[in-house]
């Protein structure tokens, strides 16, 4: 997605965060393709990639009205999506549907094409991630580790690990705020 699209993506979400249902079609065209190939890359399935987008565009559409214009409407949609492919690969994972190995999640974002551009971007964002992460203790980077990766939580209540994911991400995006954004 170029810049202009991206562009347009925020403003239509925007409308649409403020009551404006004629917003929705431009909405659903920009943003369907990339949270499908986000998806299925995710998942490494086309058709777990289509119920994850598909799933995540309900919730996107149905929190319309929490959108902030303030936030870019691609980042805030991802985020979404990925929760979605989470909460699908667990679903499956508890039903021993398929066999998650460690780490999988993160090789399979990896690009597929050999796109000069995308690539020097992924390394940036790579490399932004590992120093936002840096400057966390080594107890909030393995909360966050351990979740993104599905590893198998500590021997504690699910309730306070959630707290402490929750503390650790709050965290996170102080840093990332202060770091990387405008």
């Amino acid at each position: 997605m170029n810049q202009s699209e991206k562009k347009e993506l925020s403003r239509h979400m925007a409308l649409l965060a403020m009551g404006d249902r004629g917003a929705f079609e431009t909405v659903f065209t920009l943003a369907w393709p990339v949270l499908r190939s986000f998806s299925t890359k995710f998942l490494g399935s086309p058709s777990d990639g289509e119920d994850a987008a598909q799933e995540a565009l309900l919730k996107i559409f149905g929190r319309a009205a929490q959108y902030r214009p303030d936030l870019d409407a691609l980042a805030w949609m991802l985020t979404l999506t990925a929760f979605e492919c989470r909460t699908l690969r667990q679903k499956k994972r508890r039903r021993k549907e398929e066999n998650i190995e460690e780490g999988s999640t993160m090789n399979s974002l990896k690009s597929e094409t050999n796109d000069p551009e995308a690539e020097i971007l992924k390394d940036q964002l790579q490399k932004a991630l590992d120093d936002a992460l840096s400057t966390l203790s080594d107890s909030d980077r393995e909360t966050i580790m351990i979740s993104i990766l599905d590893k198998d939580r500590p021997d504690i209540p699910a309730a306070t690990f959630r707290k402490r994911l929750e503390r650790a991400l709050s965290r996170f995006k102080e840093v990332w705020g202060e770091k990387y954004e405008a």
